[in-house]
């Protein structure tokens, strides 16, 4: 069993190291796919196959029968040896004595590794068809859409997407970010991710699995990319799409989504040319010839859919273009690191960069430029970048919320009441909005109405609200 393993593991990390130097990088989109996933099931059944090799055994085998007879080898007549009395009783209490046995605590270390991923399987398989059977579901081009009663990103699994039902009643979600996760399904990429995180719960302790796991994933970005971009043709809406979506951190692990790491890699393989043929040609003989060597080694001893705009010209961004949008990526993904740090300071100086490099599509990066700035207690400066947000066509109830709460916490509570009553005509169902209203309405004088708006917060069960009603209205 041990021999197994280290063979298989050997067979990975050669597969897994030459798809990371010749392939990674190469838009063999499709190749890659069959590779990676083929690679792991290669590696799984080559330790199993044994290649005969003719050393000419029964020669070789005289060789040595005629050297050992030609040996003059003295016997020794084990039986006149003497075996000293006490060294025969420590022997003896050695044996005595229990040992720990190796091979039973690798055992039950692995089957308790075992059992936590496929628990943690299990679990992410149990929330997706749980939120699939009891949320509300609409039909979109011939699959379904599952409506979460939480923010969260889109994202897929067999023939589901899922999304936020605040997102898609207000239609916040740009239409080719549902045709990315509809190629996602198209595709099948729910049988690869399926298929990888089974072998994971076998092979938990191999930690090439995991590069193999998040090699799969990108990959079929890149295939879903790839294929909405056949049908939107625009490429630098897509790109320009991809880094003005705001990103919500709720995700599960077993889905198809977006991530937000991957924005800047998907960007360059996006606007990277296909490559030519001599270099594939090279490159793909040379990993033939080196598996079918490690084949040797370890052992010794979807034909892809037509699109409908096939053949049309694909707008492309210039070279300039593309670099703004590369460097704004990297911005991108500065900010997100610094607001997991909570360095504000660092979120508010990235997001400027990245509205400096897209001022066209800076209206997500405002509000979040905004918020950092509320977080600073810089209330001026985060109105003003929700006002901005409103000006670039961005004229959504929680950007008036945010205004509001931010107004409120200047304690300019005329401009929070204002603000917070268009933010409930355009979002009626969000329970900050009336919470907010009313603790300005009462801090203006207002309390009667002030305590009407709390109560309608507290009806959404908030802790909050609930507490704030019975400190002024009871």
């Amino acid at each position: 069993m041990i021999a197994y393993i280290i063979k298989s593991s050997l067979s990975l990390l050669i597969w897994f190291g030459l798809y990371w130097f010749l392939l990674r990088k190469e838009k063999f989109l499709i190749f890659n796919r069959f590779y990676l996933v083929l690679s792991i099931v290669f590696s799984l059944i080559i330790p199993i196959i044994t290649i005969p090799v003719n050393v000419q055994a029964a020669q070789n085998l005289d060789n040595i029968f005629s050297t050992i007879n030609n040996l003059n080898v003295q016997k020794t007549n084990l039986s006149s040896v003497t075996i000293n009395p006490e060294l025969s009783q420590s022997f003896n209490n050695l044996k005595s004595h229990p040992r720990i046995n190796i091979s039973e605590i690798l055992i039950i270390l692995y089957f308790t590794g075992l059992a936590v991923y496929l628990f943690r399987f299990l679990k992410n398989i149990y929330i997706i068809l749980r939120q699939a059977g009891v949320s509300d579901k609409v039909s979109y081009c011939g699959y379904v859409i599952v409506l979460i009663d939480y923010k969260t990103n889109p994202y897929s699994f067999l023939n589901y997407i899922f999304i936020s039902r605040y997102d898609y009643n207000n239609k916040t979600i740009a239409k080719i970010f549902l045709d990315h996760e509809l190629e996602h399904i198209r595709q099948s990429h729910s049988i690869d991710i399926v298929f990888i995180e089974f072998i994971k719960i076998l092979y938990w302790f191999n930690p090439i699995l995991f590069l193999y796991n998040k090699a799969i994933r990108l990959n079929h970005e890149y295939l879903a990319d790839d294929g909405v971009i056949h049908n939107e043709l625009d490429l630098r809406t897509y790109i320009d799409s991809l880094l003005n979506f705001t990103l919500n951190n709720r995700t599960i692990p077993l889905a198809s989504g977006l991530n937000h790491s991957h924005i800047k890699k998907r960007i360059k393989m996006i606007t990277k040319s296909k490559s030519g043929h001599f270099q594939s040609g090279f490159k793909i003989a040379t990993l033939t010839v080196t598996m079918i060597t490690s084949l040797f080694l370890v052992s010794a001893g979807c034909s892809q859919k037509p699109s409908a705009n096939q053949g049309k010209e694909i707008v492309e961004p210039d070279t300039n273009q593309i670099r703004n949008m590369m460097i704004a990526a990297e911005y991108l993904t500065d900010a997100y690191r610094e607001s997991k740090l909570q360095n504000y300071e660092g979120v508010i100086a990235a997001y400027t960069k990245v509205i400096e490099l897209q001022p066209y599509y800076a209206r997500n990066f405002y509000i979040l430029r905004g918020e950092a700035r509320h977080a600073l207690k810089d209330y001026s400066g985060a109105i003003g970048d929700f006002t901005k947000a409103i000006d670039n066509s961005y004229r959504d109830g929680v950007v008036y919320g945010k205004i509001g709460m931010s107004m409120y916490a200047k304690q300019d509570y005329i401009g929070a009441i204002n603000d917070l009553t268009k933010a409930i005509k355009l979002d009626p169902n969000n329970m900050w909005n009336f919470y907010y209203r009313g603790l300005a309405k009462i801090e203006s004088g207002d309390k009667n109405d002030g305590c009407l708006d709390l109560k309608k917060a507290a009806a959404f069960n908030s802790p909050d609200a609930k507490e704030a009603v019975k400190k002024y209205c009871l």
